[in-house]
């Protein structure tokens, strides 16, 4: 399950490059049909789990909406656009993340041929898009410009977004998807070569989309391994420009598409260096947690257990350390990562402790952003068990959905 999702996921969340799956029944759907309930689970029971405690963050909407946004990518990670239609909810669409998740919804859909639905969702998060301000407006509009680009409108988004490359702070997401088409289209030495000519822009930005853009454009190539490798190697190389602890998930995606390809032994020599680069124990804990969780799973799915575990040890010593809002997310990505190590029973445990230390947060927002977190995290380790599901009845019991 993981190496499925992880082809379709793991360079990031450009869903106007995801490669198509089976092709969707077609259908017809109005752009309003994602209006629904939350279903009963019918496969990934996770998910159903962490769209209701999106829904239940009812004094933020900033966090309502980037949490059901992030509902909707995890169902796109599994190749599911239709599931995670419905977590867009036609009452949801005032804010900006739901908005452009939808354009992401539309954009698998045109990948996978599913070109009238495509365009009606296109259709309609441009009109809401319109109703917006500023950069939450912008951010939606360069969402639909990777769905316009999946549907082949390349001239619409060149005569309607083009003033994105001239503002700064757009300018490298608009290389990167210029890029990226350039790769689909087969120009993939003229893809490169723009990359290549931003080397030396300073801007964060450009440099954190620099490396995500050779991730994408080795994504095109995924069938020639020669260049496939030379694309993710400028990624690794790229990433290396970033400044702060962001250069570590960037190059944790180069270690997840190797490891998805085959690439064991190279995946393992990256990891090992990433590693090695990480700060000592106390340096800003709620950001490096995180990562050192991921670079343990990472080392679980390759097969190092010990390694795994040595990381782990050191997360759960620093875990305390944290605000207690903070602690139930870490102890499920933990939990996660001793899943990838192959550990279901030590996962189990601290899936169990993620729970009890989200149940007593008296703040619901928080709370709910746990559960939110808890449930994302079991979906991707592909871990279901009856004690785990009883016990997020208990969390969501504490909320009057």
């Amino acid at each position: 399950m993981w190496l499925r999702k992880q082809f379709f996921s793991v360079f990031l969340t450009i869903a106007a490059g995801r490669l198509a799956g089976v092709a969707n029944d077609s259908r017809a759907q109005t752009p309003d049909a994602a209006a629904t309930p939350a279903p009963e689970p019918r496969g990934a029971p996770a998910l159903t789990w962490a769209r209701r405690f999106a829904e239940a963050v009812r004094n933020d909407e900033n966090d309502r909406g980037r949490s059901l946004a992030k509902v909707a990518e995890a169902w796109l990670a599994r190749g599911e656009p239709d599931r995670a239609a419905e977590v867009l909810a036609e009452r949801e669409r005032g804010h900006w993340a739901v908005l452009a998740a939808m354009a992401d919804v539309a954009a698998e859909w045109a990948v996978r041929g599913d070109t009238e639905r495509a365009r009606a969702w296109v259709s309609e998060a441009r009109k809401r898009a319109d109703e917006l301000r500023g950069a939450a407006r912008d951010r939606v509009l360069l969402r639909i410009a990777r769905a316009l680009s999946a549907l082949g409108d390349h001239d619409v988004v060149a005569a309607t977004f083009s003033r994105f490359a001239e503002v700064r702070d757009y300018a490298p997401e608009v290389r990167a998807l210029q890029a990226t088409a350039w790769a689909r289209a087969g120009r993939v030495e003229e893809a490169l070569a723009l990359l290549d000519g931003a080397e030396g822009d300073l801007f964060y930005e450009s440099r954190v989309w620099r490396s995500r853009a050779y991730a994408h454009v080795a994504r095109v190539l995924a069938r020639d391994g020669e260049r496939w490798g030379a694309a993710l190697q400028r990624a690794w190389d790229a990433a290396a420009q970033v400044p702060d602890y962001q250069r570590f998930p960037l190059r944790l995606d180069v270690i997840a598409a190797e490891t998805a390809f085959g690439r064991g032994d190279s995946a393992l020599r990256r990891l090992n260096e990433l590693t090695d680069a990480l700060p000592a124990e106390d340096a800003a804990p709620h950001i490096f947690l995180p990562i050192m969780a991921d670079c343990a799973a990472a080392y679980g799915r390759l097969n190092e257990k010990e390694r795994a575990r040595a990381l782990l040890e050191s997360v759960e010593r620093q875990i305390p350390k944290l605000l207690i809002i903070e602690q139930p997310e870490l102890w499920a990505r933990a939990g996660e990562a001793f899943m990838a190590a192959g550990d279901r029973a030590a996962a189990l445990e601290r899936y169990t402790r993620a729970l009890e230390s989200a149940r007593p947060l008296v703040n619901p927002r928080p709370r709910a952003l746990a559960g939110v977190a808890i449930a994302l995290s079991l979906d991707r380790a592909g871990l279901e068990d009856a004690t785990l599901e009883g016990g997020l009845d208990q969390l969501a019991r504490t909320f009057d959905l």
